[in-house]
């Protein structure tokens, strides 16, 4: 999805567009936006127009971003340390780097079916990842779960706590997990790093009686980046999907899941 463009920015492609047209502000209007974000070519965004431009897209009814940005996140040494109550972009230790990265898509089923699939903290299948032990009531804040967890580093095992599970009658729901704090650092196998610390939120939205909305954004303390979020991210929101589709219960429209990862 990359198409890289001038330095320091990214070209608009076709897809891009779509997030225009999506969040009911034409393609005709590009032009007009890109006086109000003050760019210079309208072809052209960079990180700073997208800082912009998204979250007017997202606050016009449509959270699809289909554009996956590959920017450095300069962080200033007062920033807050990473936590689950820390804002963004947050400090990291300084053997680590702060990563970020989000997760849009749509799938075209009852948000009540998508959030018994995918909320649940303990059955994981859908993720390709199934945790091999789990303590505490399954779905309760504090609860753990300890999978063996692939990366471009090898495998780990890394353990981690629910915080937060909420949802209401319509099928939205909101949850959030974390690292367990007790167990950061997991060491690298080669000695030079460590996972330092990741918090997740796993949101899902009623749109209509068949599409519901998915936010799925994590930010992150490594060594490096072994881990790719948006990857994993979007292979595991495709097969929800598909899981959905062989129970009969895809009936409306899907959106591919797309991602904006920054590190």
């Amino acid at each position: 999805m990359r198409e890289r463009g001038r330095p320091g920015g990214l070209r608009i492609t076709p897809v891009l567009q779509s997030i225009l047209v999506i969040s009911n502000m034409p393609s005709t209007l590009l032009p007009f936006s890109s006086k109000l974000l003050d760019i210079q070519d309208p072809l052209y965004l960079n990180s700073h127009h997208l800082s912009l431009l998204l979250p007017i897209a997202m606050k016009l009814s449509a959270p699809f971003a289909a554009v996956t940005l590959l920017a450095p996140v300069a962080l200033a040494a007062s920033l807050p340390a990473c936590s689950s109550t820390s804002t963004t972009p947050c400090g990291c230790p300084s053997d680590t780097s702060y990563e970020q990265s989000v997760t849009f898509a749509v799938i075209g089923a009852a948000a009540t079916d998508v959030k018994t699939l995918i909320s649940d903290f303990f059955k994981t299948a859908w993720l390709g990842i199934v945790p091999f032990a789990t303590q505490g009531p399954d779905n309760q804040s504090g609860s753990t779960r300890t999978s063996s967890v692939p990366t471009a580093t090898g495998n780990y095992t890394l353990t981690e706590k629910l915080t937060e599970l909420g949802s209401n009658p319509s099928g939205s729901f909101i949850e959030k997990f974390e690292q367990l704090p007790s167990t950061v650092p997991v060491e690298y196998i080669s000695g030079n790093g460590s996972f330092s610390g990741y918090w997740v939120t796993l949101e899902s939205k009623f749109i209509f009686q068949y599409e519901t909305a998915i936010v799925w954004s994590i930010y992150a303390c490594s060594t490096g980046h072994p881990r790719d979020f948006a990857s994993f991210h979007e292979s595991a929101l495709a097969n929800a999907t598909s899981v959905l589709q062989r129970e009969g219960k895809v009936l409306g429209l899907n959106v591919k899941p797309f991602s904006i990862q920054a590190f």
